[in-house]
């Protein structure tokens, strides 16, 4: 189900997560050990301290549409590549065919160290980090 642009509410967790939803998923919930595949565009963007807002975006770090192929990964597994502990947080509310943005803060995105990422892209130092994430497929794992 679309939410309507005048209905989308924004949650903050208590570890400064900040989710939108887009579409309410009405599929599987994901679970831990699931296989996800997910359309993700992720950016480094600028967000206004008092508000949580974002005022701008600086780089984008991965964009499955573009390379049209989603990423497929095991949820509630160790991080790894653009998925953040921030992100699996907010992922773990999410059903199948749901969309959220999700904005995840320094500490439970790359932390004060940055990542290097695929395809010679850097995450900067005690960046924040955008996600536009579309749950195309959640599904147990082969036994």
């Amino acid at each position: 189900v679309e939410v309507k642009k005048s209905e989308i509410k924004t949650s903050v967790s208590p570890t400064g997560v900040r989710s939108s939803d887009l579409k309410i998923g009405g599929g599987e919930r994901v679970q831990p050990g699931y296989l996800v595949a997910a359309d993700i565009v992720a950016k480094v963007v600028e967000v206004n301290a008092e508000t949580g807002a974002v005022e701008r975006e600086e780089s984008v770090l991965v964009d499955t549409r573009k390379l049209g192929r989603q990423l497929v990964f095991s949820f509630g597994n160790k991080p790894q590549g653009p998925i953040t502990r921030g992100l699996l947080e907010s992922v773990g509310e999410m059903r199948q065919g749901g969309r959220r943005v999700v904005v995840v803060p320094p500490a439970m995105a790359f932390g004060a160290d940055g990542a290097a990422l695929a395809g010679n892209v850097t995450v900067p130092p005690n960046a924040t980090v955008q996600y536009d994430i579309e749950l195309a497929r959640v599904s147990v794992p082969p036994s």
